[in-house]
Parts: C-alpha cells; structure tokens; sequence
C-alpha cells in the first residue's frame, strides 16, 4: 500500500478537494484506495456524504484508543473507495498523544495491517503542522503539497519544504514529496501565471504538470455530499482530476 499525505499549513488551497477527488478517481481506475480523515472538522468525512455526529467510533479512537482501522473504516458509494473518518474530538489527540512514547508513528503502526487490504491510502492532514500532520507524513511514503498559486501561498512553500526536511532528519522518516499540485488555477489571472511561472522556475520537475483549473462545480460538490464523479463527472474539475491521478501514478512508478 502506497500512502500519500496531503499536506499544507495554509487553510484554502484545495487540500481536502484533492484528497476526496484524487483517491475517487483511483478508485474509479480500478485500484484498492482509503481515503483518511485526519482533520478535526472532518472536511473530507462531509465531503463523502458522513455525517461525523452520527458516528460511534472515527479515527480518534484509532489514534488514542486501542481500536483498530479496520473496526472504523466505511465503504463509499465509489465501488474500491473506504473511509477512515473524522470527529471533532480528534482536535483532543494532539494533547492526549504529547507524553506518549512512539507518539509520532501511531498512525504509521495502526495502519500496517492494512497493507495487503489497499493499493494506495490518502490521507488529508489538518491545515497546521501539528503531532496529527506529523503522524501522517512519518505514516507516509510520499507527500502531496497543494498550492494556490499567489503570493504567500509561494512564501509559504519554501519554509513547508524546509520544515518537511526536518522531520525526515529528526524523526528518520522516509518520505518523499512526490509533487507540488497547483489548485484553484485561473490562468485569465495576470498574477496566477506570474505565479505559476515563480512556482515552476523554483520548483522545476517537483510541480506536477497537471493544474486543477477553478471550477464551480468543484465548490459545489462537498455540499452535495458527493465527489466530482459523483456530482458533475464531465465537468473541468473531473478532468482535471483524472489527469491527476493519471499522474500520480506514473509519479509512483518512477520514484
């Protein structure tokens, strides 16, 4: 099983979005994919059509209780795509887990007997760096950064990678950024392809070469409950993300 996390610390550049569409489309392709929740407001939980409040166990209780992945996880209504959801609660983890021993590879160990079950889990980290986001990419073999391409979104970028070495350094993880997704892309913008063009220059082959292009419908869809092949598959916003995941998985292959 192949993990990817998505992470960003900057809230509002479509990390959820992507999270929820990418492992859609994979699953629409034919592979085995969890889709997990690791955010306390539980975007992606809603953004399937779950409602956390009607939950009895969630992912917190993977993370600060003895539970297992496999006691939580939901099928979707995409055939290959399962949930690991999210509560509010989760927001307590971060306390709950400080003074554990190994507390940042919890979700790494938790989700080992899952292996053989997928052919690839994504997991959307809340918007900060915290123990949860660290969990994720000590769990992880690869990292997916989206980006909105404008001015602090950038800045923040170069300080995101250099905080990502660091944990690979302090902590012996082992991921790797497989690549930086442009999101919310309107190339009618001056500034969106000044800063397309800052992104690719600084970043070169890191940057994928698909771009999730603004799309109505992509802002829609979590409303709904539904993924984008759910709620407008011949949409901007649904090709955009099979060309992703087309990505992805060539990206995969050649690390």
């Amino acid at each position: 099983m192949k993990i990817i996390s998505l992470v960003n610390h900057k809230g509002g550049v479509g990390k959820t979005t992507s999270a929820v569409n990418l492992a859609a489309a994979l699953a629409l392709m034919g592979k085995k994919v969890l889709l997990i929740d690791l955010d306390s407001q539980a975007s992606a939980t809603v953004h399937m059509g779950v409602d956390p409040d009607s939950l009895s166990q969630t992912v917190t209780d993977v993370m600060i209780r003895d539970t297992t992945a496999e006691e939580v996880i939901l099928a979707t209504r995409t055939p290959g795509l399962d949930l690991l959801p999210a509560d509010e609660r989760l927001a307590q983890a971060n306390v709950i887990l400080a003074p554990e021993v190994g507390r940042e590879s919890r979700l790494k160990h938790r989700l080992q007997t899952l292996n053989s079950r997928y052919d690839f889990a994504f997991i959307d980290c809340p918007p900060s760096l915290s123990l949860l986001t660290i969990n994720a990419i000590v769990a992880s073999q690869y990292t997916l950064i989206p980006v909105s391409p404008d001015f602090l979104s950038l800045k923040g970028l170069a300080q995101l990678q250099g905080i990502l070495e660091k944990i690979r350094e302090g902590i012996g993880a082992k991921v790797e950024i497989l690549g930086i997704v442009p999101t919310i892309v309107d190339r009618r913008k001056i500034a969106t392809r000044e800063s397309l063009d800052i992104l690719r220059d600084s970043f070169g082959p890191l940057v994928t070469e698909t771009e999730i292009r603004i799309n109505v419908k992509l802002e829609e869809a979590p409303s709904h409950g539904k993924t984008i092949f759910e709620y407008d598959p011949q949409s901007v916003g649904a090709a955009c993300y099979r060309q992703l995941a087309e990505e992805v998985l060539t990206r995969c292959l050649a690390s």
